[in-house]
C-alpha cells in the first residue's frame, strides 16, 4: 500500500459528478412550469396541448413539462469529515434553461475548512485547532440533457476562473475545465449508471469536499447503481477510479503548500455508498461514505440541496 503524501491528508476520491446534483434539481423544478402553464391558460380550446414526460433523474422520476425553460436558482450546502479535518461548502448557482436539452448556470462556492494539528512541547504533545474560510473559483456550466426510453444522458462542461486564493488551496491560479458525461437506465427500481470525465483539475465532487485542489490532466470514471427503497428514498453504491496523466500540482487547503510531482501523487481508486431522500419537490438530503482503497482512508459526507425558485413559488402559492 503506498504511503499517503504528507500534503494530502485525504486521497482524491471521485464520488459522483456535479451533473447528478444539477440534474436532480433540474428535474424536480419541472413541476413548476407545468403548474404555471395550467394556471395561465385562458381556456382549454385556446391553450396548446401540453406534452409531458417522465424525468429519470439520478434519484427519482418526476412528471414534468417537456418544453420547460426559464431561470433557475439553486443552493447547496455540504461537507466532508475525515481524520480530524473537515471541509464544508456553501454553493449558490443561478442559470437559465433554454429548452429541455440545453441550459447554463453560473455560481461561486464559499469554503469552510477546519483541522487539528499536533505539535511537541516541553510538556508533551499538544493539539491545536485552526480554520480558514474564503471563496473558491467562480464557475460556469454548459448543460445538456437527453431523456428517452433507451437511456438518460447528462452532459456538463464546466469552466472555472481563478478567483480563489491559491495560498489557502481554494484555487489553482489557473483556468480549469471539466467535461463530464453521465449515463443511466431504469430497470424497475434499479438504476445502473456510468460516469466518465476529462478534466485538468481534481476539485470537489458531489460529496467529497477535498482538503486540496489539483492542476493536471486527469480521467475520472465511476460506475454503480442506485435502488429505490421508498418513493422518495434511494440507496446507491459505486466504484471509482482517478487516472491522472502527466505532471500534477497539488494545492493544500490545510497547510497552504504547493507540491509538484508525477501522476501517482493523486492517483486513486475505491468505492462509495450513499442514501438520498427527497421529502419535497424542492429539497434533497444526502449522506455518503467513501473508502479509498489505495490509501486506506474513510470519508463521511453530507449534502443539502434546495431549488430556491421552486421553494419560493410553493411558499407564495400557500399564502
Amino acid at each position: 500500500m503506498p504511503a499517503m503524501p504528507e500534503l494530502q491528508p485525504m486521497s482524491p476520491v471521485r464520488h459522483r459528478s456535479e451533473a447528478l446534483r444539477r440534474a436532480r434539481l433540474r428535474s424536480i423544478r419541472n413541476i413548476a412550469p407545468l403548474l404555471f402553464l395550467l394556471i395561465s391558460s385562458t381556456s382549454q380550446a385556446q391553450a396548446p396541448a401540453l406534452q409531458t414526460y417522465d424525468v429519470q433523474s439520478p434519484y427519482g422520476t418526476t412528471r414534468g413539462a417537456q418544453n420547460e425553460q426559464g431561470f433557475t436558482l439553486d443552493a447547496f450546502y455540504g461537507g466532508s469529515f475525515f481524520a480530524h479535518q473537515h471541509v464544508t461548502e456553501l454553493n449558490t448557482a443561478a442559470g437559465y434553461n433554454f429548452n429541455k436539452y440545453f441550459g447554463v448556470d453560473f455560481g461561486v462556492p464559499f469554503y469552510f475548512v477546519g483541522a487539528s494539528r499536533t505539535f511537541d512541547t516541553p510538556l508533551g504533545t499538544r493539539e491545536r485547532d485552526f480554520s480558514v474560510n474564503g471563496i473558491g473559483n467562480v464557475y460556469g456550466d454548459l448543460l445538456f440533457t437527453s431523456l428517452n426510453t433507451t437511456f438518460t444522458y447528462l452532459g456538463d462542461v464546466r469552466v472555472t476562473a481563478p478567483t480563489g486564493n491559491t495560498r489557502t488551496g481554494f484555487s489553482t491560479g489557473r483556468v480549469t475545465y471539466d467535461w463530464d458525461n453521465y449515463f443511466d437506465h431504469d430497470f424497475g427500481r434499479l438504476r445502473p449508471f456510468a460516469d466518465v470525465g476529462l478534466a485538468n483539475s481534481i476539485a470537489d465532487t458531489q460529496f467529497f469536499y477535498r482538503p486540496f485542489v489539483t492542476l493536471g490532466t486527469v480521467v475520472l470514471s465511476e460506475a454503480g447503481a442506485t435502488f429505490r427503497v421508498l418513493p422518495h428514498t434511494r440507496l446507491g453504491a459505486s466504484l471509482y477510479d482517478d487516472a491522472p496523466i502527466g505532471t500534477q500540482k497539488v494545492f493544500s487547503r490545510i497547510n497552504g503548500s504547493e507540491t509538484t510531482g508525477p501522476a501517482r501523487i493523486d492517483r486513486d481508486n475505491g468505492y462509495s455508498g450513499w442514501v438520498t431522500v427527497s421529502p419535497t419537490s424542492f429539497l434533497i438530503l444526502e449522506a455518503g461514505y467513501d473508502r479509498s482503497v489505495r490509501y486506506a482512508y474513510n470519508v463521511f459526507s453530507f449534502g443539502i440541496g434546495v431549488d430556491v425558485k421552486q421553494a419560493y413559488r410553493k411558499a407564495r402559492n400557500s399564502m
